[in-house]
């Protein structure tokens, strides 16, 4: 079958096993853990937590069946020029700014710097 394999030694395969063997154990001992740090308070990574309890209660001002307008393509425009407006494509006014930031140098002397950016201005949808 196999004339061109390749052949592994046996010592490639015993590290494999005992480098596996190694890291069952640690979790074993110490359990699952998350190499990344938490975030600072007022600091939000998933906008989606927040999204899904928000979408329960959404108005939802831009539906078809609420919007009273006779006309598609006018309830189209509203609605498009409003998705710009939450987009926040219409204007660039807007600079994000550093919210946090934290410098530290690393064991190896390297140095590392963290920086979180609010990336628009908090508005209320509507």
């Amino acid at each position: 079958m196999g004339k061109h394999r390749k052949k592994i030694s046996l010592r490639w395969w015993v590290r494999t096993y005992l480098l596996a063997a190694k890291r069952k154990c640690s979790l074993l001992l110490t359990g699952p853990f998350d190499p990344y740090s938490k975030p600072p308070e007022g600091v939000e990574l998933s906008p989606s937590i927040s999204h899904f309890a928000e979408c329960e209660t959404a108005a939802l001002r831009l539906s078809w069946n609420r919007a009273n307008l006779p006309d598609p393509l006018e309830w189209q425009s509203a609605v498009r020029t409003k998705l710009a407006q939450l987009l926040g494509i219409e204007s660039r006014a807007f600079k994000p700014e550093a919210r946090y930031h934290e410098d530290s140098i690393l064991p190896n002397g390297l140095r590392r710097r963290k920086v979180y950016l609010k990336a628009h201005e908090e508005s209320t949808a509507g």
